[in-house]
């Protein structure tokens, strides 16, 4: 008679090693193809949040310039709507899930050809520089930058200050401007801006 040395035990030792092996693979390959689409799903999550805060200062551009003027100082801006359903800029960040979405608005200076210059130019009171920062931990900050511009406004330049002396009104052709009513004064010599009506 004849003993058998084959043993069953052997087999299930085999297949639960080749079990682990194959869970072993899916999770690597899932967590390689897993890993660039939720790096893509951020990324569209923050360009979203991004492009958010543009397109409310387009439109807080075209109902009020003043607003962009009054906080183009560089510091973090956050966007908001007010009571009345306005957008509006505040002072601060915004927060929404892991993203940080900062606003940053300055003024942009020419040189005398016109071309935008980071500094040594003249202000460009007519073009605000937008800078908006999306932040999360662990990824690459987003980052959006435009230029707006308020082309429709008017500019005047007042060369003739004669018989303004001693006056609180200076004549140019026909018109008259009030310094005391119409006018703020600036910090460069020689220069004045209308006041604000809002």
């Amino acid at each position: 008679m004849k003993l058998s040395t084959q043993s069953n035990g052997f087999s299930l030792i085999e297949l639960i090693i080749a079990i682990g092996i194959f869970v072993a693979l899916i999770a690597g390959v899932t967590f390689f193809i897993g890993g660039p689409f939720s790096g893509s799903s951020n990324s569209r999550e923050m360009e979203r949040f991004g492009r958010e805060g543009l397109e409310a200062l387009e439109i807080i551009k075209e109902r009020s310039w003043t607003q962009l003027d009054d906080n183009d100082d560089g510091s973090n801006k956050k966007t908001y709507r007010d009571s009345n359903g306005d957008w509006v800029i505040a002072s601060g960040t915004e927060t929404r899930g892991s993203f940080t979405r900062a606003i940053a608005i300055t003024t942009v200076q020419r040189n005398s050809s016109g071309v935008i210059v980071s500094s040594g130019g003249t202000d460009d009171p007519s073009t605000k520089k937008i800078v908006v920062t999306i932040s999360a931990t662990g990824v690459a900050d987003y980052v959006l930058e435009t230029y707006v511009t308020n082309w429709e406004a008017y500019r005047m330049s007042q060369t003739d200050w004669s018989g303004t002396t001693g006056t609180n009104i200076w004549t140019s052709g026909t018109n008259n401007y009030y310094s005391s009513t119409t006018m703020n004064g600036m910090t460069v010599t020689g220069e004045l801006k209308l006041a604000s009506s809002t």
